[in-house]
């Protein structure tokens, strides 16, 4: 089990890694800027949505899942990194 405080740093390393994925993307590929920023602008829509919904979260059952969708957005998140890599 975790607390919400262990839940909130992860939240903001799992964004700031992929943040920092976009930027090195940008780096490497600056013709593709503009749909980097586009993913950069969901991924902090999501990290304002994640962050009022652990404020929220009032049970360790609660938090659980809140990991297991965190875990799975950043996941997703990823998977769109590496697509815009591909196109």
């Amino acid at each position: 089990m975790s607390s919400i405080k262990t839940t909130k740093k992860l939240l903001n390393y799992n964004i700031n890694n992929l943040v920092d994925e976009c930027y090195n993307f940008q780096i490497e590929m600056p013709s593709s800027k503009a749909k980097s920023d586009l993913l950069i602008e969901e991924i902090l829509k999501y990290y304002d949505f994640a962050l009022a919904k652990l404020k929220m979260t009032n049970s360790k059952k609660d938090l659980t899942g809140f990991k297991e969708e965190l875990e799975q957005k950043s996941y997703d998140f990823y998977q769109e990194i590496m697509n815009l890599h591909i196109s």
